[in-house]
Order: C-alpha cells, then sequence, then structure tokens
C-alpha cells in the first residue's frame, strides 16, 4: 500500500499538534498547509510524465537499480525514514536494509567487501552464465543510500566518506537550491519520493 507514511505523518502531525494546543487553529492548519502544498510539489516532479534527470524517485530508483540497497540515517528522525523506506522497498522486490548510519560504518568493511566472482567482474558474463556449471550468480553490489535533512547534510556527507559506494538523500535536488523548507517538511517529501521510487522500482522489475 503506497503512501502510508505520508498518512501517518499527517495523522500524529495533526494530533500532536492538537494535544500540544500551541497557536491558533489557523496556525496549526498553515503549517499542515504548507506540507499538503510541498508534498503535491514533490508528487508533481515525481510523476511518470518527467523525465528521470528531472524525476527525483525515477533517479533514486534508477541509482538502488541492479543493487543491494543499505538506508541509513543521520539522526532519529532520518533513520526512521530510512526503516520506513526498507520496507517499501523491499515490498517492490527490491533487497533493502535499514540502519543508523554509525551501525553501516561499522559494518562498512564487510558490506562494501568485493567478490571474487563479483557479477562486475571482467570475467563475469551474464549471457553465457550456466548455474548448474557456474554455480549461482554472485550478490548484486550494495550501495547504501543516506538520509539527510538540510540541519545535518554537511554532516552526513562527511561521514559518507566512511562508505565505498553512498549516494545522500535530501529533500531539496539540484533544480530547488533556493526553496527553504521546514525540518518537517523535508521529512513529508522524503517519505513521498521514497514511496513513489518503490512504485517505480516495482515496475521495472524489482531486484536484477
Amino acid at each position: 500500500m503506497r503512501h502510508t507514511m505520508t498518512r501517518f505523518l499527517a495523522v500524529f502531525l495533526a494530533v500532536a499538534a492538537e494535544i500540544e494546543g500551541k497557536g491558533s487553529i489557523e496556525d496549526r492548519s498553515a503549517v499542515l498547509g504548507r506540507i499538503a502544498d510541498a508534498v503535491d510539489a514533490e508528487a508533481l516532479r515525481d510523476g511518470p510524465a518527467n523525465e528521470v534527470f528531472h524525476n527525483p524517485a525515477k533517479s533514486l530508483a534508477t541509482r538502488m537499480s541492479g543493487r543491494r540497497v543499505v538506508l541509513c540515517g543521520s539522526g532519529s528522525v532520518t533513520t526512521a525514514l530510512a526503516e520506513f523506506s526498507s520496507v517499501a522497498l523491499m515490498s517492490s522486490g527490491l533487497n533493502a536494509a535499514a540502519a543508523e548510519m554509525s551501525e553501516v560504518i561499522r559494518s562498512a568493511r564487510a558490506l562494501f567487501a568485493p567478490d571474487a566472482a563479483s557479477r562486475d567482474s571482467v570475467f563475469h558474463d551474464p549471457f553465457f552464465h550456466d548455474p548448474q556449471l557456474d554455480g549461482a550468480l554472485p550478490p548484486p553490489p550494495v550501495r547504501a543510500f543516506v538520509f539527510a535533512t538540510e540541519s545535518t547534510r554537511g554532516e552526513a556527507r562527511r561521514r559518507m566518506d566512511a562508505l565505498a559506494d553512498a549516494d545522500l538523500v535530501v529533500a531539496a535536488d539540484e533544480d530547488q537550491t533556493n526553496v527553504v523548507i521546514s525540518e518537517m517538511e523535508q521529512v513529508f517529501v522524503l517519505a513521498s519520493r521514497v514511496d513513489m521510487a518503490a512504485a517505480y522500482v516495482q515496475l521495472t522489475g524489482g531486484a536484477k
């Protein structure tokens, strides 16, 4: 079921705002309105008609294609987002796991160790691969995807140096460098993007 986390986040935010009771009803409605506008804008960018270089969800799905995926966050909120993302992607047929970034860094040597029979090897030709003669296909390589907000982007990028193959995933892309949105809006945008990326992964056959 798509957009599950986005719906849960919306309900949680509305209930939390009501319990906390800070600000007027109009102020709280304005916050929810800005979040809805940010998610709507993301949905437009992620639409099927947009080419991959202008479509953050398609770009994310493409970078995950043919990989085992490890998702991680640079804090408690983005780690929770990574955990949700792994469930959404696994339901689409992708090999995806999630962990806090420190755990991924501690396991980096084992995670990114090259396989002697790797499908990236110059000696490996999948067209002529015979499972009976050559054995099972080697597992696809691992790529880490690090979720971050604008406030944690710099730290996350520095820590990514410890990972052999990693991508940074943030709400704002190159076309939005001058767009400033709140941290909560960024979380909603990323949740929506991952849901669409999972749909594209499923449409293209899931794990390769």
